[in-house]
């Protein structure tokens, strides 16, 4: 009778073992940044190594954000080039059908963040179309936005 019991407590703890191991091995998680407007947010999907964000705008149809992770900086898989980076400062062009783009990515020392600013650029000229705020470990805190462009 008491080995019965035992072999019932043994089974019962190696159950709740395997339940809580299951549930503390999801490797997505997903939030949602909420801008000042209301007509629009944007959705972040966390998973291992990759991080996708989408927007989601009313009557728009916008093509999302998917970053993969490669020696601990996450870069765009549309043309393989640096986006997020704890690791350097850099700014550098990229060519993305019939515009032209400069990434800047730095660290803010007084804020203790980082960020990836994009610039279009226009006839020598640069203007400001949006900003990721992100910690060192790849959470994005913040996404601004330009009021003053936009493309339709």
């Amino acid at each position: 009778m008491e080995k019965e019991e035992t072999m019932q407590n043994n089974n019962l703890i190696f159950i709740f073992t395997v339940c809580l191991l299951v549930i503390s091995c999801k490797d997505e998680r997903k939030i949602n940044l909420e801008p000042q407007r209301i007509d629009y947010m944007y959705s972040v999907t966390y998973k291992k190594d990759s991080i996708l964000v989408e927007k989601q705008e009313q009557g728009a149809d916008v093509s999302p954000l998917n970053l993969y992770s490669l020696g601990g900086e996450y870069f765009d898989k549309r043309n393989d080039k640096l986006f997020l980076s704890t690791k350097r400062d850099t700014t550098f062009e990229v060519e993305n059908m019939r515009f032209y783009y400069e990434i800047e990515i730095k660290k803010d020392m007084q804020k203790g963040i980082y960020e990836t600013n994009i610039f279009l650029i226009n006839q020598e000229t640069k203007h400001y179309l949006m900003t990721y705020y992100y910690d060192v470990k790849y959470n994005i805190i913040k996404i601004d936005e330009s009021k003053a462009v936009t493309f339709r």
